[in-house]
């Protein structure tokens, strides 16, 4: 699956049920679908690697689409390239689940439940891609 293809699929997924979401937030609940598909399926669940940024996991494509939202909720519906997509029906918990947690909630799940993006902002520094093996140990302690 396309990085962005699956930004915008969570993107719609949480205007439909009413909890538009902001750039963190998309950040933070793609990080958290990476893991959990990683957990359930063995495989990523797109290629593009995250980087160790200081406010948390990022993508750089899907802050280079969506950066001029600020922290405003991105409230518009999202077309993507392929007209048939639709991500794992047990990732849909971790969307709607994470959409409805507080910011804090949201950051303490994401920088303090795994350690893939401690680790590379200590070992690596700021702005540096989280390797994917890190992703994989985080999965297998991880828990939706």
């Amino acid at each position: 699956m396309l990085t962005l293809d699956c930004a915008k699929l969570i993107i719609n997924r949480c205007i439909e049920v009413g909890h538009p979401i902001d750039l963190l937030y998309l950040q933070r609940i793609m990080y958290l679908c990476q893991i959990g598909h990683i957990k359930l399926s063995g495989k990523l669940l797109f290629i593009e690697q995250f980087e160790a940024w200081q406010i948390g996991p990022m993508l750089r494509t899907v802050y280079n689409e969506y950066w001029s939202y600020g922290g405003w909720n991105i409230d518009q519906i999202q077309k993507y390239q392929e007209p048939i997509l639709c991500l794992p029906f047990s990732l849909w918990k971790i969307v709607e689940h994470f959409s409805l947690v507080s910011p804090y909630e949201l950051l303490n799940q994401v920088c303090n439940q795994t350690q893939a993006w401690k680790i590379t902002c200590q070992a690596k520094g700021i702005k540096e891609e989280i390797d994917n093996s890190l992703l994989i140990e985080d999965a297998k302690n991880f828990d939706f």
